[in-house]
Parts: structure tokens; sequence; C-alpha cells
């Protein structure tokens, strides 16, 4: 079995390299199709013996996807976005995946970082970058690119499914920072995305958060819109798209808190509960509602709950977030809700848990105090 490491790429001098480099050795074909870069970028694939093509960009990275795949001439494909690193495994753990008949595609682990001097300190993000070559096979989306539904239900009835697996990248993507060019580069796909398939909730809250970030006068309207679509789903067992927790923040963490129709507070706490038990950043976003509301019961539960995910690992892994609010940022603020609730024990079990942390060692440290004095 063969495999084509496919990039879609504009101006991306600054990392292609690394990104290459770092599959050399288990890609068969590395190919680079560009969308009109004006920097480096097409002479730094080539000089990483990829093979370069060009494609006119129609602000739609589904056609980028379908037209760099059309190029590629491996029996499994790989996408790599230029911003990531491959960390392993290595070509002969690859090959094994690879040559298993009954599986169509990978789930890979996503390492985002959030810090650029610390590696170690990152998310972990679940997407399907590894799949066979086969015939028929579309992605749709301006934006965020996926498989068609039609063949989406084709993948479903061959019975071959769509597995976890050892496969690792390291991302920079969220270390860069959000401007306002690129918002509305965003905003432009979004409502090309929009208008070509209406009714997307998942871009519904995207364009609604982006109007946000540019202060646009559209936002509230857009909001309401989207949360419409949700609350008219909010008996349904499941989410109607993981995006759906963005909105939800927007209502919880809102300061005064907002409504958008009938998503208040209560509605959005309930929703919370009910389709995202294990999101931490959602959940964090909940304990700092209820804590800001004095409502410390119930921020300590939210908080109890988001460090035992933490012990256990088993949370939501769809977003990116900061690991300490599973870990040692939780039980700090744990020990201090159960401060204001009069459980001593349990907050001082907290704070010396904490004593010597490098980060809350101090604060730690003085609340202990604080409680051994009174």
């Amino acid at each position: 079995m063969t495999l084509s490491v496919c990039l879609l790429t504009r101006n991306e001098e600054g990392h292609l390299e690394r990104a290459l480099r770092s599959v050399a050795a288990v890609a068969d074909q590395l190919l680079v199709v560009d969308t009109g870069s004006t920097d480096q970028t097409v002479e730094i694939a080539r000089s990483c013996d990829a093979q370069v093509h060009s494609i006119a960009w129609d602000d739609d990275f589904g056609a980028g996807r379908n037209a760099t795949i059309a190029l590629a001439n491996g029996d499994w494909i790989f996408w790599l976005h230029p911003d990531e690193v491959w960390l392993g495994p290595g070509r002969e753990d690859l090959a094994g995946l690879m040559a298993d008949d009954g599986v169509f595609g990978y789930l890979v682990k996503i390492r985002n970082l959030i810090q650029a001097d610390r590696s170690d300190r990152f998310s972990e993000t679940l997407d399907i970058r590894l799949f066979r070559k086969v015939p028929a096979m579309q992605f749709v989306g301006r934006l965020h690119p996926r498989f068609t539904a039609g063949f989406a239900e084709n993948v479903r009835t061959w019975g071959r499914p769509i597995l976890p697996s050892s496969i690792t990248l390291e991302s920079s993507a969220n270390l860069s920072p959000k401007t306002e060019a690129k918002a509305r580069w965003t905003l432009q796909l979004l409502e090309r995305e929009l208008a070509d398939r209406p009714g997307q909730l998942d871009y519904m809250i995207e364009h609604a958060r982006t109007l946000g970030f540019l202060g646009d006068p559209r936002t509230e309207d857009a909001l309401t819109r989207a949360a419409e679509c949700v609350v008219a789903q909010r008996d349904a067992p499941d989410a109607p798209t993981v995006k759906t927790q963005h909105l939800l923040e927007q209502v919880i963490g809102g300061a005064p808190p907002r409504s958008f129709g009938a998503l208040n507070r209560q509605e959005a706490i309930r929703l919370t509960l009910r389709w995202f038990r294990n999101s931490p950043p959602l959940l964090w976003t909940l304990a700092s509602s209820h804590y800001d509301r004095s409502e410390f019961f119930e921020a300590a539960a939210v908080l109890e709950h988001l460090v035992s995910l933490g012990q256990t690992g088993h949370y939501d892994r769809s977003r990116p977030f900061d690991p300490s609010i599973i870990t040692d940022h939780a039980v700090l603020n744990l020990g201090v809700c159960y401060a204001k609730i009069g459980r001593t024990v349990q907050a001082i079990s907290c704070f010396e848990t904490l004593a010597s942390h490098p980060r809350y060692g101090t604060e730690a440290v003085s609340y202990l105090e604080q409680l051994r004095g009174a």
C-alpha cells in the first residue's frame, strides 16, 4: 500500500519545510497544491522533493481538497495542514494500519499547542486524516471540508469503519493571532458557504461569532437565528453540532447573562449538562458563571466534574483548551469554592496538593495560611 501526503498551501513559507520534513520518511508521494502563493512556498516545497501543482482559488477548501486528491497516486491519502508536523508512528506501524482491509480510515490525534515555547502544553483533538483513495470520493465545504453526505453514506454501507489510531500531529494553528483581516476573509467564506447551502447550523454559529469579533451590527440577529435552530432541537439526545457549545457559551458566559429568543441562561445550562457533559471549555465557562454569581455550591459541582475528567481522561476532545482547566487550575478554584461553602477540610486538601506548584503554589499557600489561621 502506498501513501500520498497531501497539502493545500498559500504563503506558508514560515512553517512548510518543517511540515514536509516531518512526513518525508512515511510518504511515498509528497503532494503540494498551491493556490497562489506570493512568497517562497513553492520553492520550499520543491526543495523538499514535493510534487508541486497550482490551482485557481475560488474561496473553497472543499474544492481545493478534491483537486488535490485527484492528483494523488497513492492507495491511501494523508491530509496534512502546513502548520502541522508528524510526531509518529514510524513507517512500519503506519504500513500495518494501511494493510487492514476492513478499515476505511483512521482518526488522528492532533496536539494543539497553547504556548509557542512549551511543546508539553497542548490540548488534543481528533480528526479523520488517513483514509483510502476510492472512486467518487468528494469533499464539500468552503471553510471546513467534510465528506459529502452521499459519500459518507457509502462509507457506512461498506461496513469499513473509521477507527482511532496512534498517529499524532502537532499543530501550531492556535498560536496565530486572530486579526481583523483574517476574520473578514473567514466571513467571506462563511457567507458564500451559507449562500450555497443555507441552514447549516455549524456555519450559522461560526458566522455569528465572526460578526461579533468584527463588531458587526448583524451579530445579534445572527445569534438569535442560530439559537432558534438549537431550541427547536433541544429535546434531541445529542447536540445538532459540536459548535452549539460556542452559542451556549455566549449565553452562559455573558456579563450580564444574555438571551437569544428562548435560549436563556437556564435553558443554556440545561443543554450544556444534557449535551456537553464532558466538554472542558464549556464546563469551565459554566463554573466561572456560577462563581461570578456567588453560586458556589453549583460551581464546586462543575469543578469536581472537571477534575474527574482530568483524572480519567474521558473528556470531549473536539475543541482545543488549556489543560490546566481539568487539572491544577480546576483544583485551585475548587479549593476556593470549598472554602466559600464551609467545606474547610476539602479546601485544605486542594491547596495542599498545589503548595509546591510552580504556577499556583504561592496562591495555594496563601489560602492555606488564611484557612489555618481562621
